[in-house]
């Protein structure tokens, strides 16, 4: 009786795993532990998100915003996930030519530099319509802790200094940032207390009115006032016009899992289930991690997956967007069929599977410095969040009387068809800028299932290598079998159809015979820093939670 009843624990555990753990990671420790001090006076996950969320704005100031934008997937036990797209949008007076001079060239630094190179920020309202659908405390508490960090200071780590001097030059072209990052002409010292009284006022006024101040109030005005002084072309009809937008999931099945992946304007979700599916057409299960045969086939899916983003992919508000045919079975059989194992297919030779869309090009190169975090309560609701200003510190242009740093998001647009951006993606006419369109993006929070069950939620930074990080950490939990410090600390690679070259962390970049082998197969090894800042939440089979940070970066997971 003793083992009949056990059994029957075993069984009730896996189909009804047993929440009761908090659990935070995010990419600064400040606004980690603000996040689990919310849940711990009685917040949800979504409670817990918006808090940091807020908190990285004033702590994190390289990637956390409230002048940029994202995205977050959402799930709550015993329902689907949902994703809401927060993603900046085109100013009404943006054009396709905005960034070309006269001989149709494109402008050096117009679309990262300037004051033109902002869309309208989306984070605010994001964050209001989070609260607005799942959030339980009041709006007012989950801001308090960011208003008071701003008002009365924290330190600056060492971590932030030095990204503070890698963007020295950018954040000192700007009046308003050199004097707020460059004080008495130097950048902001270790230990240093460093006070952000205008973001205080800002941050209180939204915690007091809500998103209608942002978009709406003497913040909007202010915002639009300075913005135009600078050379912006955000208008208050452009803030007032604003939406944050949920939307259906991109759905994928791949080994017994469920994956719930951002949609458009994010090409995330459609990229992964590309691979994926191709994937599913080999042997998948005899592949092993950090071995040269594997990252040769997960390149070649990698380059094709690419060739068709950087085509077809854009805003779906604004242009029509079939991504439906790029994960059908059929499709992907065909692209499956055009990898060999022995050895590799030059990029110039991978074309797009669909065929042409007017003039496609190379890729859109999005920049690294995005933030992800991701958020699980008690009761198993859980949230993973990726959002950014682009660049690091955006365009590093600072609005005096607001306090807010601006993104350059409209560089994730194809400034011209064929001619790369910030990162080296090139885009054709799907991701051309137009008035009011969301600009494609790589940002990948993801929300994986087994068995209709929480399994893992993951997200990562990292421009275009965000896809493949989310990519591999979840191969490494599910195909590898990796436990989660493994699968976290594993050497990332990456290939983004163009360049044409395989990127290699350190450690694989060291095993000589693994590039050899990879040079054999006709693939074009590179070195590369670190890849990715990744988070993972993750529930084993027996409901206990576990929360991972990214050694590469500067984050830290808590859970209790």
């Amino acid at each position: 009786m003793k083992r009949l009843g056990l059994a029957i624990l075993g069984i009730w555990l896996v189909c009804f795993p047993l929440y009761g753990q908090n659990a935070v990671v995010a990419p600064e420790p400040i606004a980690a532990r603000l996040g689990m001090q919310i849940l711990e006076q009685g917040g949800n996950a979504v409670d817990a998100a918006v808090a940091i969320g807020f908190a990285l704005a004033v702590t994190y100031p390289q990637a956390g915003n409230i002048g940029g934008g994202g995205f977050a997937m959402v799930y709550r036990p015993g329902n689907e996930p949902v994703a809401l797209d927060f993603r900046e949008t085109a100013p009404w007076a943006a054009g396709k030519d905005m960034y070309l001079d006269k001989k149709g060239q494109v402008i050096p630094g117009a679309s990262t530099l300037s004051a033109r190179s902002a869309g309208v920020p989306g984070t605010v309202r994001g964050m209001r319509e989070l609260w607005r659908c799942y959030g339980h405390l009041p709006w007012a508490k989950l801001l308090e802790p960011a208003i008071k960090l701003a008002k009365r200071g924290h330190r600056i780590s060492l971590y932030q200094h030095r990204a503070i001097l890698r963007h020295l030059k950018k954040l000192s072209a700007d009046a308003d940032s050199r004097r707020v990052f460059c004080p008495y002409g130097n950048a902001l010292a270790p230990n240093a207390i460093w006070h952000q009284l205008a973001l205080s006022k800002t941050l209180n006024r939204i915690a007091s009115h809500g998103d209608r101040e942002f978009y709406r109030g003497q913040t909007a005005r202010d915002f639009v006032k300075e913005l135009k002084k600078k050379g912006g072309i955000i208008t208050l009809s452009d803030l007032e016009n604003y939406r944050a937008v949920w939307r259906t999931p991109v759905h994928v099945a791949f080994n017994g899992d469920d994956l719930y992946l951002m949609p458009l304007p994010s090409s995330g979700g459609i990229v992964i289930g590309e691979i994926l599916g191709m994937l599913g057409n080999f042997n998948y299960h005899k592949l092993k991690p950090d071995n040269a045969e594997t990252i040769h086939l997960l390149a070649e899916m990698e380059k094709r997956a690419y060739a068709d983003r950087n085509t077809y992919l854009g805003g779906p508000d604004c242009f029509p967007v079939y991504w439906q045919r790029l994960l059908a079975p059929a499709y992907l059989k065909k692209r499956a069929r055009e990898i060999h194992l022995d050895h590799a297919t030059p990029s110039s030779q991978v074309l797009s599977g669909l065929g042409p869309v007017g003039k496609s090009g190379l890729m859109l190169k999005e920049s690294p410095q995005t933030t992800s975090y991701a958020v699980m309560d008690a009761n198993g609701n859980c949230v993973s969040i990726t959002y950014t200003l682009n660049g690091s510190f955006g365009n590093g242009i600072l609005l005096k009387n607001t306090g807010i740093l601006l993104n350059n998001e409209m560089d994730d647009f194809s400034a011209k068809p064929g001619s790369p951006n910030l990162y080296g993606l090139v885009g054709g006419i799907s991701n051309a800028i137009e008035p009011g369109k969301r600009m494609l993006s790589s940002m990948t929070p993801t929300i994986v299932l087994r068995n209709g069950r929480f399994r893992m939620a993951l997200g990562s930074p990292g421009g275009s290598t965000i896809i493949t990080t989310v990519l591999q950490t979840y191969l490494n939990l599910s195909l590898f079998s990796m436990d989660t410090t493994q699968a976290m600390n594993a050497p990332r690679f990456h290939h983004q159809w163009l360049p044409d070259e395989i990127r290699l962390e350190p450690e694989l970049w060291k095993n000589q015979k693994l590039v050899e082998k990879l040079k054999e197969l006709g693939q074009n090894p590179h070195k590369a820093r670190g890849l990715g800042n990744a988070v993972i939440i993750f529930q084993s089979s027996n409901g206990k939670v576990e929360a991972v940070a990214d050694p590469r970066g500067s984050g830290i997971a808590l859970s209790r």
